[in-house]
């Protein structure tokens, strides 16, 4: 999915995201949809490891943080 929009001091800002980062695999899965984005984020415990790979400028990067 494409992160269209990143709030400043949200847990995506602080994780290191940023707007128009695309968000490929989510703990490993494959991120097909926003739909099963926010399903596996809302299945997640707060201080659960979260990895998320996502593509920006042509490039894949691993971004890790803790959920909320």
């Amino acid at each position: 999915i494409l992160l269209y929009e990143v709030k400043e001091n949200s847990v995506a800002a602080k994780a290191g995201l940023f707007a128009d980062d695309i968000v490929v695999k989510i703990n490993g899965s494959p991120v097909t949809g926003i739909d099963g984005f926010r399903e596996t984020l809302t299945e997640l415990n707060s201080g659960d490891a979260v990895r998320l790979l996502i593509r920006r400028g042509g490039k894949m990067l691993f971004i890790g943080f803790l959920a909320p």
